[in-house]
């Protein structure tokens, strides 16, 4: 490459829309991006577009005419040293079902001024499949039935734990799966007791709530549940981990029951509301 002057440097993106975001760049599957590394430096290569690439990076030792203020007749480029070793890995960037095929093609092109320098193929075509869970119980009623006041002996004091099972259907490879418990009634609750819905007739009782508990193998069996926000992030407040998809039964055990929370507890309704948000990372 005859260079005399500062040029240009170009990095493209082969497959997928010319852009990066956070070192990684999309390929033509949603959800799925990659990035090229530099194993010597950590350095990450992105999308650039007429990047300045100074005429000290053309040194001597190939064909062609040098730039001024060398003394060899020949040089040639080097960029980044006499020899990169370069790391490609794809990225998981959004929500990713079904079965994919990323084909042996060009990822990634190095163009200096106009003229195309290098590129980085990927060699051999790569299968991706999917987690895909879905909720077969998306509504529950849990019936606790009608307790005497007067069994509730003091604070702490709770009644029989009534099970129903939250039902999921996984495929694909395997995924963590975690869950978190929301107060209808006080999205911003984050003890471990469920507030009782107020009520249109009769006063609701008082001095008691509900609590929620993991039962049989689930992690946490026994323990009443903390309430967080409704969301699916990973790291949620109070998420749950319950373990890989692969492992998990399809119907995962719960408990609910009541709990006096004050010394004296006054008949009445008491229902509660909680929603429950899967979360598979």
């Amino acid at each position: 490459m005859n260079c005399t002057t500062d040029t240009t440097v170009t990095y493209t993106n082969m497959y997928g829309a010319n852009t990066s975001t956070n070192n990684t760049m999309p390929t033509n599957i949603p959800g799925i991006g990659y990035q090229v590394i530099n194993t010597s430096t950590g350095a990450y290569y992105t999308v650039k577009t007429n990047a300045a690439l100074p005429v000290s990076y053309f040194q001597a030792g190939g064909p062609g005419n040098c730039p001024s203020g060398t003394t060899s007749t020949s040089c040639y480029l080097i960029i980044g040293g006499p020899a990169i070793t370069m790391k490609l890995q794809f990225v998981i960037t959004g929500p990713l079902t079904g079965a994919h095929t990323i084909p042996a093609t060009d990822l990634f092109q190095l163009n200096v001024g106009t003229y195309p320098d290098s590129d980085l193929r990927l060699g051999n075509s790569i299968q991706i499949t999917g987690q895909t869970c879905a909720v077969t119980t998306p509504s529950i009623t849990v019936p606790l039935g009608a307790i005497k006041s007067s069994a509730f002996t003091g604070v702490g004091t709770k009644s029989i734990a009534v099970p129903f099972p939250i039902g999921i259907n996984c495929s694909g490879v395997a995924t963590n799966v975690g869950i978190t418990f929301t107060d209808s009634n006080n999205n911003g609750n984050t003890t471990n007791i469920l507030t009782i819905q107020s009520a249109t007739g009769p006063a609701n009782a008082t001095g008691v709530g509900i609590q929620i508990a993991a039962s049989g193998s689930l992690p946490g069996a026994g323990t009443a549940v903390s309430y967080g926000p409704d969301s699916s992030v990973a790291g949620n407040l109070h998420q749950i981990m319950l373990g890989s998809s692969s492992g998990l039964p399809t119907s995962l055990p719960f408990t609910a029951q009541y709990v006096a929370t004050a010394t004296n507890v006054t008949p009445g309704p008491a229902n509660g509301v909680a929603t429950f948000t899967m979360s598979y990372q």
